[in-house]
């Protein structure tokens, strides 16, 4: 959820106490995922759907044309990025990369999705920090490309982004945000912001910003309190 708290660091502390619940679609690609990594690791699935189990060779032979060291379903850690390490006494800062390729010609990052909707490679922060983690674990003053792969077989779309050494600029923006989390946590309510990336939050139900941008769209600008009363 990374799209969400860098714009919105306040949604982690508005949705920590939310039931969160599996919907069919993460369930299916749950599962998808699981299958392609078995593929990945050369085991045979079975009692799978074969139209799933087709996307999911689509996958695993994207992957293995990236000549390098493959590494699947990868913990990394970003607490070097974030500062944060901890949160609530839980470990945080880490997330699990599908792909991980140290590549003959730089460090590739490989998402599968399994949804219908396009996702993009540039500037993807799930990405991003997933490299990060990688560069931090692999690599010591690593300066060379970066390549940030979306790969979508059920609407055939693959998404290919480079970025160099300013995805370290980009981390300090990262910094900034993973401190107002720990602060919105400890202070629920705030560093709200509304965006895009509230429609997938788990808090939206109860969040003030969001209430107040709706009602704001239903104010017009261009009444005068005069004209208030007289409507009245």
């Amino acid at each position: 959820s990374a799209h969400r708290w860098i714009k919105c660091p306040g949604s982690v502390g508005m949705s920590m106490d939310i039931p969160r619940q599996d919907s069919d679609a993460s369930l299916e690609g749950t599962r998808a995922h699981e299958i392609a990594e078995m593929l990945l690791n050369g085991e045979t699935p079975i009692q799978c759907d074969p139209e799933m189990l087709s996307h999911c060779e689509a996958v695993r032979d994207y992957v293995l044309s990236i000549p390098g060291q493959l590494n699947t379903e990868m913990k990394v850690k970003y607490g070097a990025v974030t500062e944060v390490h901890e949160i609530n006494g839980k470990p945080d800062s880490f997330g699990t990369a599908d792909v991980i390729v140290i590549g003959d010609d730089g460090l590739h990052i490989v998402d599968f999705k399994y949804g219908m909707g396009k996702v993009y490679a540039e500037m993807n922060p799930q990405l991003m920090l997933y490299a990060l983690g990688a560069l931090d674990f692999f690599y010591e003053g690593y300066d060379g490309p970066v390549s940030l792969h979306i790969f979508q077989p059920r609407i055939d779309w693959v998404d290919v982004w480079q970025i160099d050494d300013r995805i370290y600029e980009w981390a300090d923006e990262v910094k900034v945000a993973a401190k107002k989390v720990v602060d919105g946590i400890r202070n629920v309510g705030r560093y709200l912001e509304v965006g895009d990336h509230c429609t997938w939050c788990p808090a939206r139900g109860s969040c003030p910003a969001l209430s107040d941008d709706i009602l704001n769209m239903f104010e017009n600008p261009y009444l005068e309190e005069s004209d208030y009363a007289e409507i009245l």
